[in-house]
């Protein structure tokens, strides 16, 4: 996985964050502190055992598609061990609707039409993916990046390609790494978002 970081003040501007800007103008009800993620599906490239990488679908058949997940905007708590100790689980984040909940994704993903010939290649998220929670140095809950590198590692397999992988169908390509770029750190976010978001708003007014 690949991780970039976007200027703020290039929100609705920067190709990867028009979507979700588009999506939070036109949806008022979503709160600045929800979190928003736009994610970008496209045909998948063949690879056979020689490591020659062509294209073998049309993009008339499979265009390019954009889906934009809201968080849900709440917190799940779970009692781990045995002293009540709570973790914060991250299954309402827009990572996990996408993954989960979100009829469109969840019908490619049932019919393996993700990954066999499309795959992530690129998400927009206002805040960066969060991490795995922990107690006693052990992993509790999972966080919405350790499910993108799940994702990003079960679409490259070579499982998925035309012969199947071959020789090597659990091998993993590398040319099928999904960038997740953000924009907004978290500790400020829920401000930065609603400045941006009324900035945006004004620039398409004029």
């Amino acid at each position: 996985m690949i991780k970039a970081v976007i200027s703020p003040d290039q929100y609705g501007t920067n190709p990867y964050s028009v979507s979700t800007a588009k999506y939070r103008l036109g949806n008022p009800h979503i709160t600045p502190g929800q979190n928003i993620a736009t994610f970008h599906l496209t045909r998948r490239r063949d690879m056979d055992d020689d490591g020659t990488v062509t294209d073998w679908l049309s993009p008339a058949e499979y265009p390019d598609r954009l889906i934009t997940v809201p968080s849900l905007g709440v917190a799940f708590k779970q009692d781990i061990g045995i002293h009540g100790k709570t973790v914060t689980l991250n299954t309402s984040h827009s990572e996990y609707q996408l993954y989960q909940n979100n009829q469109e994704f969840v019908a490619l993903r049932e019919a393996e039409t993700w990954p066999r010939y499309y795959v992530i290649d690129w998400i927009f998220t206002e805040r960066p993916a969060c991490g795995a929670r922990f107690h006693n140095w052990k992993v509790v809950a999972g966080g919405c990046e350790r499910l993108l590198d799940q994702c990003e590692d079960l679409q490259s397999l070579r499982l998925w390609d035309r012969d199947k992988g071959g020789e090597w169908p659990h091998s993993n390509r590398s040319d099928v790494q999904i960038t997740v770029h953000s924009m907004f750190d978290p500790s400020t976010a829920t401000s930065a978002i609603k400045a941006a978001a009324a900035a945006y708003k004004k620039s398409l007014q004029k």
